[in-house]
């Protein structure tokens, strides 16, 4: 970078600091707004930048909500170092602190499985969805949640990528024995699925723990293809037929389809071998 370039970077980011501390400084009047750059002091403590987060403030309306606040309580907000990018870098650095709290206590000594799965939500200080994969691990009465990051896309390799470095930011590949995932292809597939991936990061095979609601929709599945005729529309008609007749069925005297001789021919070849 030249000695221009680098000169015209560093005034623009003067420029910027000094556009945020007038942010703080429109409530204290034009009196005040000329005290308001270079504060020694951050109210921005450990809580506070955690309740901001809570409830999903912006950094700048977070300069309106101090400087109020700190003015009420009777300081000279012109004292204190409230900006927009020194409320960023507080609120980062109270993230990374407790992140590495949380880190540092835990230390499972039990056989884990590690679980993964995406979803849309919203951005902790806009009305925005972001795509974040939450992973977390569990084994015999150990459950921690490593992470949310967020995705840029929803591929094996980028899941597989996330998973692993949550992993070993956490030291606990030694402890990882199987994996639990839902059945999609970005996850089961043969060659660039996350299950694949992950464990040739790893360097050995897990066990796979495929989400068991997933596996169930399968085999229901197949069960009502055999003994129901396929429907080319999502919606089965017997069934909304069935719906809307429900509230008119008299449940109280209901019969074993049995009873009814039509019925008990049609179903004798199911009962012969056992379907009761």
């Amino acid at each position: 970078m030249t000695e221009n370039a680098t000169a015209q970077l560093t005034s623009s980011e003067e420029s910027s600091s000094d556009d945020d501390a007038d942010d703080a400084c429109l409530l204290l009047g034009p009196s005040a707004k000329k005290s308001c750059r270079g504060r020694p002091f951050s109210m921005v403590t450990p809580e506070v930048a955690a309740a901001l987060d809570r409830t999903r403030i912006s950094n700048r309306n977070a300069t309106y909500v101090l400087a109020a606040a700190a003015q009420s309580l009777g300081h000279n907000p012109a004292d204190m170092a409230i900006n927009r990018e020194s409320i960023r870098q507080a609120r980062r650095r109270n993230r990374e602190k407790i992140a590495r709290e949380i880190q540092a206590s835990f230390s499972p000594d039990v056989p884990l499985t590690v679980h993964w799965d995406g979803k849309l939500l919203p951005t902790l200080t806009s009305k925005e969805t972001v795509d974040r994969l939450a992973v977390l691990v569990s084994g015999e009465g150990t459950m921690k949640l490593l992470g949310v990051p967020a995705m840029h896309n929803g591929t094996g390799e980028a899941q597989a990528a996330a998973v692993f470095k949550l992993v070993e930011e956490w030291n606990l590949t030694n402890r990882l024995q199987c994996m639990s995932f839902d059945t999609t292809a970005s996850n089961t597939g043969l060659v660039s699925g996350a299950c694949v991936l992950l464990e040739n990061k790893l360097k050995r095979k897990l066990l796979s723990l495929a989400c068991r609601h997933h596996i169930h929709e399968l085999i229901v599945g197949k069960v009502f293809s055999v003994l129901m005729e396929t429907s080319s529309g999502p919606n089965i008609k017997l069934f909304e037929r069935f719906s809307k007749a429900w509230s008119s069925i008299d449940r109280e005297s209901s019969e074993s389809a049995m009873t009814d001789v039509s019925v008990a021919a049609l179903l004798e070849p199911w009962r012969s071998r056992g379907y009761d």
